[in-house]
């Protein structure tokens, strides 16, 4: 029954689909008043300079977004992959080209920025190798089945795998490969390394580097920006071509680097509703 809704409202014209957002961001903010204050206690915590006034103004565009996101992810299902190339520019299109011909595979390192479900997907067409997408399986079924579907329609992902069996699956996958991975989670106390981020020593998994220097792998960061409803432009970052000579904190400190000054100049687009600090 849920596929079957999600269906018929992905075939929904956009300018519908807008109002639907502005609806759905309006029950979100005034009547569920959704994670409210988790998200005021993460802006709280990342720009104590500002004024409360301008904090609940971010939470209520936040809400804006989140709503966007929602309704383009499921737009997906009834997307032609050439109308999503269409809406997502590329800054950087040949930032695979050295990587695919020198026969380097790498790590992507996304986060819960701009939206994050068309980034990946429209990454996995420019890179001319094999790629992979790290997943975590929801609790609901139903919302995995569909989030799946998603995932994989529009994409060139040959392998959607989940963290525990991310290290066996790249080394079977053909090479080279790239592999996309949403990195800005809060980690388990037990796998985690620690670097500054807004001002604050937060944790950070400590998955990516240490695959990454296991299997020699270069790590990029790929940023996402809205520009409209259902518009983006996305950009590849090169951290490190050769990770040998990096410590797990260094490299993930370059990642949260580049991380804050996304969230700096587009505060609104990333997700807030998270317990991004809970250790």
């Amino acid at each position: 029954m849920w596929y079957r809704l999600t269906l018929a409202i992905a075939r929904l014209p956009w300018p519908v689909l807008r109002v639907l957002a502005a609806l759905l961001a309006f029950v979100m903010a005034h009547l569920v008043r959704y994670r409210r204050g988790v998200i005021l206690h993460n802006l709280r915590i990342c720009f104590p300079e500002q004024t409360e006034r301008w904090r609940r103004a971010i939470m209520h565009d936040f809400y804006a977004h989140f709503a966007m996101v929602l309704t383009e992810s499921i737009k997906i299902l009834a997307m032609k992959k050439e109308d999503l190339i269409r809406r997502v520019h590329v800054e950087n299109a040949e930032f695979f080209k050295p990587f695919r011909e020198k026969g380097i595979s790498g790590l992507m390192l996304g986060a819960h920025l701009g939206n994050w479900e068309w980034a990946g997907i429209r990454g996995s067409h420019l890179s001319g190798m094999t790629n992979l997408a790290v997943y975590f399986h929801l609790k609901n079924p139903e919302a995995d089945q569909i989030v799946n579907k998603t995932r994989r329609r529009l994409s060139n992902v040959g392998y959607v795998v989940t963290p525990r069996n991310l290290y066996r699956t790249i080394m079977s996958a053909p090479k080279p490969c790239w592999t996309y991975l949403l990195a800005d989670q809060s980690p388990s106390r037990e796998h985690h390394v620690r670097v500054p981020f807004f001002g604050r020593d937060t944790a950070f998994y400590d998955g990516p580097p240490r695959i990454a220097k296991r299997l020699n792998l270069a790590v990029g960061y790929l940023h996402c920006e809205r520009l409209g409803f259902g518009r983006f432009k996305i950009r590849f970052v090169l951290l490190a071509e050769n990770v040998s000579a990096w410590t797990d904190q260094q490299l993930m400190a370059a990642y949260a680097k580049q991380l804050e000054e996304d969230i700096r100049r587009a505060p609104a687009q990333w997700l807030w509703s998270h317990r991004r600090w809970k250790f």
